[in-house]
């Protein structure tokens, strides 16, 4: 999800493409990567490079059983049929810890227990668990610190249902007031002017 102005309508109208045509979709929702690059890497204005290395580095711990030989490798239909039980709620919650800078990472030290329950805290939740042996890797010149070992959660969870909840909120404020609607209309987007649900 975006955090532009538009980000309900943007997200909506795409949401409509996915659910026909996606099998299992991940949520990232900037808000919540903004509050973790505040609070567990101290980056007080993250830039969208912050950002996009941090998402970088959940897709890649999140689809490492993928490309690692490993106790338990999957692959992509794995994923749709361990996470998705109707075929139109496919967004499973993504989860990563630990989130630990690259300055503080010589003071922290995390305990596999330590780790798995950071996956399971609210702060921790980007929207199968797997284990590879491996040291994670992480993105060249990013801000989070290598560490020996991190979790990679992918649930199916209710909890998504409160994303979903704030988008709409926001989608039913600004649409009541027609905020920026113009700019879907001149756009090609007559259907729009209806509703965008």
């Amino acid at each position: 999800m975006c955090s532009a102005v538009v980000e309900p309508y943007n997200s909506v109208l795409t949401t409509h493409i996915i659910i026909d045509y996606s099998d299992c979709s991940f949520i990232f929702d900037n808000e919540a990567i903004y509050d973790v690059s505040r609070r567990n890497l101290d980056i007080e204005s993250p830039s969208y490079t912050n950002l996009n290395r941090l998402i970088a580095q959940v897709i890649s711990s999140g689809t490492a059983p993928l490309r690692f030989n490993g106790p338990l490798n999957v692959d992509l239909a794995e994923f749709q049929t361990n996470l998705v039980p109707y075929p139109r709620i496919h967004f499973p919650l993504v989860a990563y810890a630990p989130f630990v800078s690259a300055e503080r990472a010589y003071y922290e030290a995390f305990s596999v227990n330590d780790i798995t329950n950071a996956c399971f805290e609210t702060v921790n939740q980007m929207v199968e668990v797997g284990i590879n042996c491996q040291p994670p890797t992480v993105v060249p010149e990013g801000d989070l610190a290598k560490v020996t070992k991190t979790a990679c959660m992918l649930a199916n969870t209710t909890a998504i249902s409160e994303a979903w909840g704030r988008l709409n909120l926001n989608l039913d404020l600004m649409f009541a007031k027609r905020a920026f609607v113009h700019w879907y209309v001149g756009k090609g987007g007559h259907g729009f002017v209806g509703g965008p649900r």
